[in-house]
């Protein structure tokens, strides 16, 4: 089973699905906990609890899949982790990668996959994705330095050129 590593950089999103995974973790477990305990009692509120565990496991379970959105690489290709779906390309269908200007004026970006056919695959992985850029401030963070997406396309360019060297060297 090949072991998929991410490259496209976390952002503030990212970090706070991560923290609402583990705190709704936390709770469906303390819920579970209280059920089984009233159950043991004999307590009549068992339907309201399981309604609670029941809400919190799917709030945990989205945060999660929230959590694991981004691009991920193995031997095997590329992967686009969305939030209900993922796209797996081996490495030698794809051309380049390339940063996609979305909109002009609030320099708002995405990462894009180029296949070898031409089309374009768009992926999770999008700037600005950080609820503190405004479109006041995002001028600024611009400038500053590399995007999310240039980062990862950075990244992305630097595992696409180890696979296709690994290809010529098994040839």
């Amino acid at each position: 089973m090949p072991q998929w590593r991410r490259v496209s950089p976390r952002s503030a999103n990212d970090e706070m699905a991560g923290v609402f995974t583990l705190l709704g973790a936390g709770f469906t477990g303390v819920m579970i906990y209280i059920a089984v305990r009233d159950a043991i009692k004999g307590g009549s509120s068992l339907l309201a609890l399981l309604g609670v565990i029941a809400f919190l496991a799917s709030l945990t379970t989205f945060s999660y899949q929230m959590f694991k959105r981004g691009i991920y690489v193995s031997e095997l290709g590329v992967r686009s982790q969305e939030l209900t779906t993922s796209q797996t390309f081996p490495w030698e269908s794809i051309h380049r990668f390339k940063v996609h200007r979305t909109d002009p004026i609030h320099f708002s970006e995405e990462v894009l996959i180029v296949l070898r056919d031409g089309s374009t695959v768009p992926t999770p992985v999008r700037y600005p994705d950080d609820p503190e850029i405004t479109h006041e401030n995002v001028v600024k963070h611009y400038w500053a330095g590399p995007t999310v997406c240039r980062i990862a396309v950075d990244r992305l360019t630097k595992e696409l050129a180890q696979a296709r060297s690994r290809a010529d060297y098994d040839t």
